[in-house]
């Protein structure tokens, strides 16, 4: 076993590429569990030893692949406001795009807000990425308020982010029971948290 994993490519092309995005696949797949170095490397058909010399260990990996999570979201986020319209309209398509971005990738979405222990916490890079997701709906929103300060727009974005997140989480633990959904469809159900979302606050 250990002649046959030495005769295995320790790279090709672009390796960290080529395991973060293997990684992505086997987290979809089968969840943050199974994304395991070893996993990794039969995966993506490497030595046992190669993905060490990217991620010296698991929680490197997650993060990376997190990292790949963050960019999507604010890609995403960005492509919502490219497309014009007011502040609102803007703001409302970026919702959008966040819950399509839970319901399209849902492996990753947990991982990068649930994330397994020793992950995200210690690394000020990942950190800094989700803090950086996080500003773009805070601007989006205080584009909607120009009358109001950045510490009430701050605050505003709170009861946005809290809404926003915990619908994605409903729709990935705990999915509606149909009687809960009363005959409503998810796209109106979808609209009704972004209204809510978006009340006007007192």
């Amino acid at each position: 076993m250990a002649r046959q994993d030495r005769s295995l490519p320790y790279h090709h092309g672009n390796l960290r590429a080529a395991l973060v995005q293997t990684a992505l696949e086997l987290l979809e797949r089968k969840g943050a569990e199974a994304v395991t170095l070893r996993e990794l490397a039969v995966a993506a058909g490497v030595s046992n030893a190669a993905p060490y010399r990217h991620f010296p260990d698991r929680a490197a990996l997650l993060n990376a692949v997190a990292a790949e999570g963050y960019q999507d979201l604010r890609q995403r986020h960005a492509d919502a406001h490219a497309e014009g319209g007011t502040p609102k309209v803007r703001l409302r398509r970026a919702m959008h795009s966040f819950l399509a971005f839970a319901r399209e990738r849902p492996g990753l979405f947990l991982l990068m807000y649930n994330p397994p222990v020793g992950t995200i916490e210690g690394d000020p890079a990942l950190q800094a990425l989700e803090a950086e997701a996080y500003e773009d709906l805070v601007r989006a929103l205080a584009a909607c308020m120009p009358r109001q300060d950045e510490h009430t727009a701050r605050l505003r974005t709170i009861t946005l982010w809290a809404t926003l997140y915990g619908h994605a989480m409903v729709r990935l633990r705990h999915p509606l029971q149909p009687v809960m959904k009363a005959g409503l469809d998810d796209t109106q159900i979808d609209e009704l948290v972004l209204d809510a979302a978006l009340a006007t606050p007192r």
